[in-house]
């Protein structure tokens, strides 16, 4: 006889578990979690986790926005610690972006982020040696940081299993039940796991997932790589995160004198098997982030490198995620396509997916931005103010 639940969600990383957690929170049911390794082992466990509320689109501003403040309260309102970590964000910007940039602030400060423009001076007294001769201008959200992803899922999984979900470690999905155009379950090679919702949260193995039911869902892995500096004894400490969007990278402080250097650039990107790939860190990407750190920090530069790895991307045709229902098939959904810059979404996406499989739709966001017919609909998502450079994951 098949295990039998009322949901089951596949991909037990930062979207599924927060899915768990809110559909639990709901009253869902029996919600069970299937995995194809362990928790957290894909894209989630090396996520940058970075937060901020930058973006040239108002609803994905305000979506970085609702979500801060659930990082900046996540004991009370969901339990468990999950490292925020308040560094303030920078952005920094050449002449070309500078209008831009103003206009994007603007937007921001409209819809009550905390964000203004700042001399470069001060960006020179927040990070101490910075290179600022290329600068044209910059943008500082003083709450914005960093969070720990690990700490995230931890916790996350713990307030589920006190919920009552169940998680399946070393389960892989090998098929999709269905009949007569609605989900039945998933079939995995233990056993059959009844269920009349079945939610798609693989990340960069959502498409492979939605093919079993022989569904289109384009979403590929791209490798990306993080370089882990440390820094020299005489560098002034903890730094604010900086995107840069003039030699495309991003730089955020990590606990032990550490500093995570990540690429910006997306016009040349690396289509891997998420299944198998190099991740560790390659000698050119190191030669390369090395020399645009001390273009940028040459202090920095003086430090040591610590490591590097890389990890993927579950990326989507406009770098936007895909969150609802799957057309094809009634009751399945998914929650998946992050494109790199997923993380600071964590509590939000789960509520989302709540609320639009118990309720008919998201009240949290506007979450029919993101369907998955957009692309047959020729309405990808967007931007209004883009930055002439590095605009896929803003």
């Amino acid at each position: 006889m098949a295990l039998t639940a009322d949901v089951v969600i596949i991909g037990g990383g930062l979207m599924g578990c927060s899915t768990a957690y809110h559909l639990a929170g709901r009253g869902a049911g029996r919600v069970v979690v299937v995995e194809k390794s362990t928790l957290g082992a894909g894209s989630s466990g090396r996520s940058s986790a970075i937060l901020r509320c930058h973006y040239t689109h108002s609803e994905l501003a305000r979506m970085a926005l609702k979500s801060l403040e659930i990082w900046q309260h996540f004991p009370e309102i969901i339990g468990g610690e999950c490292g925020y970590t308040r560094t303030g964000y920078v952005v920094l910007v050449g002449p070309d972006n500078l209008e831009t940039l103003r206009r994007n602030v603007a937007m921001h400060r409209e819809l009550g982020i905390k964000v203004e423009m700042i001399d470069l001076e001060e960006v020179a007294k927040m990070v101490p040696g910075i290179n600022l001769e290329d600068v044209a201008g910059a943008a500082f959200e003083p709450e914005s940081g960093y969070a720990d992803p690990g700490l995230t899922l931890t916790s996350l999984v713990q307030r589920g299993r006190e919920l009552g979900v169940q998680y399946r470690q070393m389960t892989p999905v090998v098929g999709i039940l269905h009949a007569g155009g609605r989900v039945q379950g998933v079939r995995t090679p233990a056993e059959d796991i009844a269920a009349p919702v079945v939610i798609d949260c693989a990340g960069s193995w959502a498409g492979r997932v939605a093919a079993l039911a022989e569904l289109d869902l384009p979403v590929q892995a791209h490798r990306e790589q993080i370089v882990v500096l440390e820094r020299p004894g005489d560098f002034p400490g903890e730094h604010p995160v900086l995107s840069d969007l003039l030699l495309l990278q991003y730089l955020r402080s990590e606990t032990g004198d550490l500093t995570l250097v990540g690429n910006s650039d997306q016009s040349e990107v690396e289509v891997v098997d998420p299944d198998c790939y190099n991740e560790e860190v390659d000698l050119e990407t190191v030669e390369d982030v090395l020399d645009r750190v001390v273009r940028r920090l040459p202090r920095l530069g003086e430090g040591s490198l610590r490591r590097g790895y890389s990890g993927c991307y579950e990326v989507t045709p406009d770098y936007q995620a895909f969150i609802g229902p799957v057309p094809g098939l009634e009751g399945f959904y998914v929650n998946a396509g992050y494109s790199g810059h997923g993380f600071k979404f964590t509590p939000l996406a789960g509520q989302a997916m709540a609320e639009i499989i118990l309720d008919g739709e998201a009240r949290v966001y506007d979450a029919g931005l993101f369907r998955v017919t957009r692309f047959a609909e020729d309405q990808p998502v967007v931007g209004v103010h883009l930055y002439s450079r590095g605009q896929q994951l803003r």
